[in-house]
C-alpha cells in the first residue's frame, strides 16, 4: 500500500478549545461534514448516537472514534488535538487529549477495517503522540504525518 496516497487526514486540527465531548462532536462535525457530504446537523447526530459504543482508548490520552453509517457518502480521516483532558465516554474512562476518527459510509466495509487498523498502529507510537501534543498549527500536525516519518511505516 501507498501511504503517501491511500492514508492521510483529512481534517487536522491542533489545540482544539471545548470541555466537552458532545462540543469535540459539534466541532467535527462542521470540519468534516462537507468533506463525507452531509449535512453538519445529520453527522452531528451519526457522532452523538456512536459515541458510547465506537471510541476506543488507546494510550494514555489518545481515543480513535469509529463511525460507519449510511449518512455519510464519502470516507474521511481527523486527527484533533485538545487544548485541555477531556472526558470521554471511552471504555477504561480516562482523559483524552488526542482524538483520532474514521468516519466511514456503511458500505465500506473491508476498507474501513483496514484505515481504522492503520490509525490504531501509528497511534500507538509513544513518539507520535508526545509529537502530536507538542504541535501548534494544522501544518506542523501534516508534517508528521508524512511518509518519511518513522511511525508512518507502521501504517
Amino acid at each position: 500500500m501507498s501511504i503517501a496516497k491511500e492514508f492521510h487526514f483529512d481534517v487536522l486540527m491542533t489545540d482544539v478549545k471545548a470541555q466537552t465531548q458532545p462540543k469535540i462532536f459539534e466541532i467535527l462535525a462542521q470540519e468534516a461534514a462537507p468533506l463525507c457530504e452531509v449535512e453538519v446537523g445529520v453527522l452531528s447526530d451519526v457522532l452523538d448516537q456512536n459515541a458510547e459504543d465506537r471510541t476506543f482508548p488507546l494510550e494514555d490520552g489518545v481515543a480513535i472514534f469509529d463511525v460507519k453509517s449510511t449518512h455519510i457518502k464519502t470516507p474521511a480521516l481527523a486527527m484533533m488535538t485538545f487544548d485541555r483532558d477531556i472526558a470521554f465516554n471511552t471504555m477504561d474512562g480516562k482523559l483524552v487529549n488526542i482524538m483520532a476518527a474514521v468516519l466511514s459510509p456503511q458500505s465500506c466495509g473491508p476498507v474501513h477495517l483496514q484505515r481504522l487498523a492503520n490509525v490504531s498502529r501509528i497511534l500507538r507510537s509513544h513518539d507520535l503522540c508526545m509529537a502530536l501534543r507538542e504541535v501548534d498549527s494544522a501544518d506542523a500536525m501534516r508534517a508528521l504525518f508524512m511518509p518519511t516519518q518513522d511511525w508512518m511505516l507502521a501504517a
